[in-house]
């Protein structure tokens, strides 16, 4: 298809080139399920909203999925995005019972729940079903993906919101015993996970020393009043 873009450099005639020449190639390729779902998802971002069509398609990938499951992450961005997060849940749930054993898709479930509990975060029992299984899932991703960062501070606030709060501060103190080692981005990605944890904790006196070592950079990170703010993409990594 010509090349590779970053996200930022999508405008309205590129993504609607890149929409084209998708929609060339799932043609000559006809079986290919991963060409169709990542069709549907750059169509969305084109038209900015969803037909009844598209989400007919996508239903059609849902049936018809096997273990052979390399479209995955597509179908669950248009669904997360365009239909709603419980879909989405349901279809990662769909595709771990065909491929049980997969890391890659319990790390995709995963990530699901993750965003489930965290946009009713404050507002969900501890005891809450769905924490356990995100819990479980992350624990045994996290195991057999041991630099998996993103997964681990996940896992820390997961522990927080379920009062498992020695288990969070012990993976943040590992963390941070390898600062040292860490890229300069990824120990900006930690500081600041771990900054706002310590405010959800209310340590505040801890969280302003960690903002402190927090490097504004133009377009990753902002320092305001309160808090600090940062456009991290980390969905589906």
């Amino acid at each position: 298809m010509g090349g590779a873009y970053l996200e930022h450099e999508f405008t309205p005639e590129l993504l609607t080139r890149v929409v084209a020449q998708i929609d060339e190639a799932r043609k000559r390729n006809p079986n290919c399920t991963y060409l169709a779902a990542l069709y549907l998802v750059k169509l969305a971002e084109k038209n900015h909203f969803e037909t009844e069509e598209s989400k007919r398609q996508a239903k059609v990938l849902v049936d018809n999925m096997d273990r052979n499951l390399d479209n995955l992450g597509h179908l669950l961005r248009f669904y997360r995005l365009h239909v709603s997060l419980d879909s989405a849940i349901a279809v990662a749930e769909k595709a771990l019972t065909l491929s049980p054993e997969s890391c890659d898709v319990k790390k995709k479930l995963a990530i699901c729940y993750k965003w489930k509990i965290f946009y009713f975060k404050g507002n969900i029992p501890s005891d809450n079903p769905m924490i356990r299984d995100a819990i479980n899932l992350y624990e045994k991703v996290t195991g057999f993906y041991p630099d998996y960062l993103q997964g681990k501070m996940d896992l820390a606030t997961l522990y927080g919101i379920s009062d498992q709060k020695d288990k969070a501060d012990e993976i943040y103190t590992t963390l941070l015993e390898g600062e040292a080692e860490m890229k300069k981005a990824d120990l900006q990605r930690l500081y600041y996970s771990y900054s706002n944890y310590l405010h959800w904790r209310k340590a505040v006196v801890g969280a302003t020393f960690v903002e402190s070592k927090i490097s504004p950079r133009p377009g990753l990170i902002k320092t305001k009043s309160k808090e600090v703010r940062v456009q991290v993409k980390t969905e589906y990594k």
